[in-house]
This record gives structure tokens, sequence and C-alpha cells, in this order.
């Protein structure tokens, strides 16, 4: 039975469960991230280097990508002071599919994978402001500059480089590299 993440999490909410719901790659059967549980509310999420609502709109940014999924229930104690998400299922289910409704463009909006980029050093003498995730994102191209080493290394979750890229395209800060 293939289930999708928001059948499970209204499951384990209408259980009432205490534990976490852990999310893997399918293929390599890598943890990529945990959903936790206490009496049935969802009360924290952690992927890649992000937790709370902010991890969890990225395991579902990577269901909608079509990432191929594994999950994995394991009742554990959880404690209540770990909780950065405070909102009962009904809002929570809201605000994922405003979040997905959102994002959903962004997909078709990345580059190609196999492409290089480079800095446009005009962006330093011109000052442009940037927001924090640009910055990083402009970070991670001084070390990486495939656009698929980028995603591998940035600290930002995926659709906030997406996000980023876009605008930094837009303000001709980088450029792609031949």
């Amino acid at each position: 039975m293939n289930e999708n993440l928001i059948s499970l999490i209204e499951e384990q909410t209408f259980l009432n469960f205490t534990g976490r719901l852990n999310v893997l790659e399918r293929e390599k059967n890598m943890h990529l991230g945990a959903i936790f549980f206490h009496e049935g509310d969802v009360i924290n999420c952690e992927y890649h280097n992000s937790k709370g609502m902010e991890a969890l709109e990225s395991l579902f940014f990577l269901e909608f990508e079509r990432t191929s999924l594994k999950f994995v229930i394991e009742p554990e104690m959880v404690s209540v002071e770990v909780r950065k998400i405070h909102y009962p299922f009904k809002t929570l289910k809201k605000k994922i599919e405003s979040f997905i409704e959102v994002t959903s463009g962004q997909h078709a909006k990345a580059p190609p994978m196999h492409i290089r980029l480079g800095i446009n050093s005009s962006i330093v003498s011109n000052g442009q402001s940037l927001t924090s995730d640009e910055f990083d994102v402009l970070k991670t191209i001084c070390d990486y500059n495939k656009v698929e080493e980028i995603y591998d290394n940035c600290m930002l979750v995926r659709h906030k480089i997406t996000n980023a890229l876009v605008k930094l395209r837009k303000k001709k800060a980088i450029k792609v590299i031949k």
C-alpha cells in the first residue's frame, strides 16, 4: 500500500499517537527527516537543518516533487518541550495545502541540475541588497558551482534555494558558466 504523508499524519492524529513518523528515501533507505507526535498532535518536524513548520513544508515539497519516499512509524516517548508546531490538524492541513499551491510553480523555475553557475561581480559593485537566503546561496556558489552541488551543500531547504536562485537570476547576480 502506497500511502501519502498527509493521510499518515491524519491517521496518527486520529489514533492519538505519540512517537515519530520517520521519512526515508525509498531507493537508498536513507533517513531524510521525522515528524514528531504527542498524543495525536504534530508538535515538531526535522528535515535537513530545519525544524518546525519549515521542515514539515520541505517534506511535503519532497513528496510533491514525486520523490520516492518511505514512511516508518516508531512509537516512543516524545516530550512536549520540543514543540515547535502549535496548530491543530485541520489548520495544519490547510497551511500545507496552501504552501504546496504557492510552491508548485517553483519546480518549473529551478535551473537544470547539470549547469554551472558563477557570481556576477557587478552585484557587489552595484551594492544591491540581498536577502539572507540569497546570500547563503551565493556563499554556496563560491564553493560549489554546479546546480546539483548547490542543492546538496547549501544549508537552506530545497524550495528556498530554488526561490533564491530565481531571485538572484532576476537581479542578474548569477550567470551560467560554459
